[in-house]
């Protein structure tokens, strides 16, 4: 009986595996995407219609948005064994990836620059930028008021 205490995974432990992987598969979505021929995703099998139809409509937002998403899970990624040695040290490891997702941002960029059919833009590497920088702030906020929870609850 005590084998299969050991085996089971328990929901608390496999929740940020399941976010660091989605987060990865977001990163490897945003280089396909970016670093593909054609910007347009209405003709990618794997995507559903209405998501490619609205991608396709709202340009520089999209870029926004897979940033934002990226982002937001930046705090859950960071934590190794469920949180960091303290505050600081935490909230560093955020900032630390949200400086990478801007490297990866730009550097997409900057190859779409020599690509055919696709354009650099200022635009999106704004928009992605800012969909960074929320992301990042809203998920340690999420992610801050979880493992940090204020002490004036606790006061009587």
């Amino acid at each position: 009986m005590k084998l299969f205490e050991r085996i089971r995974i328990q929901p608390t432990k496999l929740l940020p595996w399941v976010l660091r992987g989605t987060y990865l598969l977001l990163l490897i979505a945003i280089l396909y995407l970016s670093l593909r021929r054609s910007p347009s995703l209405q003709e990618l099998p794997w995507l559903p219609d209405w998501l490619g139809a609205w991608a396709d409509r709202h340009g520089e937002l999209r870029t926004a948005v897979a940033y934002f998403a990226c982002g937001l899970l930046c705090p859950w990624v960071g934590c190794r064994g469920g949180e960091a040695d303290g505050f600081v040290r935490w909230l560093l490891s955020k900032i630390g990836l949200g400086w990478g997702l801007l490297i990866v941002l730009l550097l997409t960029e900057g190859v779409q620059f020599f690509l055919e059919c696709r354009v650099a833009s200022f635009a999106d590497i704004a928009l992605g930028a800012l969909g960074i920088a929320l992301g990042v702030a809203l998920g340690t906020w999420i992610k801050g008021t979880e493992a940090f929870p204020s002490h004036t609850h606790n006061e009587i």
